[in-house]
This record gives C-alpha cells, sequence and structure tokens, in this order.
C-alpha cells in the first residue's frame, strides 16, 4: 500500500491516517468498512479532488492495491468531485470510484443520483456513493444540516432514483427517465447520520440502492 500507510490486516475495525506526499495539510484515510464480514472489507484511499493529480493518484491506488479512491466534498474547499472520479474512472479498470463523502442538500438527491448513475456506466459498475447529513459544505453557504428525519427522507428519495423509480417531491412525480434498463448494475451506497437517541457521533450504516 501507499509508502507511510498504517498496515491493517483485513480482520481490524477503523481507520489509520497517510499523510499525502506534499504535506500534512493533505490526508488520506484508510477506511476499513466495519459491517462487511473479513472476507469483504474494502481499503479505500481517500484524496481530494485537484484535476491536475486525479489521474496519477487513482493509477498509483490502483497499482498499490488499494480497493477504492474516494473524494471529499465541499465545494468552497476543493474542486469538483464528478470532474474527479470521472477521471479516475477513465484511468483505472478494477478501482471503485466514489465520495467520502456527499451532501444531499447543495446536492439534490435527484442531482447526486444522476451524477453517480453516469459514473457507475461509464465505469462500468465502480462507483460507490458516501453520504452524509453535510458540515463545510453546508456551513460555508449558509446552510444547516437537515434534522435526522429530514436526512432519512432525503436518502430515501435517492435510493428511489437510483433504482428508477416514481419519487415524490411535493406535489411532482420525479424519476431519472434517462437510466439504463432495471438489469443494469445499481450504485452502491454507504450513509452517515446521528444516533436520534442520543447525543453520540454519527454512526454509519450501510445501504444498497436495490
Amino acid at each position: 500500500h501507499t509508502p507511510g500507510a498504517q498496515r491493517l490486516n483485513h480482520d481490524d475495525e477503523g481507520s489509520a491516517v497517510v499523510h499525502h506526499p506534499k504535506g500534512l495539510d493533505r490526508r488520506a484515510a484508510v477506511i476499513v468498512r466495519r459491517n462487511y464480514p473479513p472476507a469483504m472489507a474494502r481499503f479505500l484511499l481517500r484524496d481530494y479532488a485537484f484535476p491536475d493529480e486525479v489521474e496519477r493518484v487513482a493509477t498509483q491506488a490502483e497499482e498499490d492495491g488499494w480497493d477504492g479512491l474516494m473524494f471529499q466534498d465541499s465545494q468552497n474547499l476543493t474542486p469538483d468531485i464528478t470532474v474527479a472520479m470521472t477521471l479516475a474512472a477513465r484511468v483505472t479498470e478494477r478501482l471503485l470510484v466514489g465520495t467520502a463523502v456527499t451532501n444531499l442538500v447543495t446536492r439534490n438527491p435527484a442531482v447526486v443520483a444522476s451524477a453517480f448513475a453516469t459514473i457507475q456506466h461509464l465505469s462500468g459498475g465502480r462507483a460507490l456513493l458516501g453520504v452524509a447529513r453535510g458540515d463545510t459544505a453546508l456551513h460555508l453557504v449558509g446552510e444547516t444540516a437537515p434534522t435526522v428525519d429530514e436526512f432519512v427522507t432525503l436518502l430515501s428519495r435517492l435510493r428511489g432514483y437510483l433504482a428508477g423509480e416514481d419519487v415524490q417531491v411535493g406535489t411532482e412525480s420525479s424519476r431519472l427517465q434517462w437510466l439504463p434498463d432495471a438489469t443494469a448494475p445499481r450504485c452502491p451506497s454507504t450513509s452517515s447520520a446521528p444516533d436520534p437517541a442520543t447525543s453520540r457521533p454519527p454512526r454509519r450504516t450501510a445501504t444498497s440502492s436495490p
């Protein structure tokens, strides 16, 4: 794996921090999916979506044996993630490409679903969508994070769009009409939301579009 990264066995849980070669202001994290059985654990490298570096980083990540390359989405701090994921998908063959994480406020669920369905098609089924309530992406444009109930609603809409279903938004019935047929592989997703019954940090739950 990438030089300087802590080596993790597939039955480990948690994350390790590795530093970007250009300095401590850019960090990547090894993410081991806790909800997977040991044989299905994935090692995902997190980076930032700077287009001049994406292709090199993606190529190196695949050569080094990483399972995926995940981009942080915060529009005021880093370039656009959809461009980065497209570039990464075009220069790799097996590497998962996705977000760690995006949100469903600055990016409407229909917009997110359309973007990821496109990347899923382009990459041959290698898109991985990570969503959460939002942090700097919302704060820096004066928006507030959705409540737990609001987040569940947004997530439900996202899943509906990805599944090619009709999604009820107010009085409108909305769907992605351009999606491939139902036999096409759907984009898997993970979500992170706070525990509504406690003040504990966000708990991560895995979801997968039908």
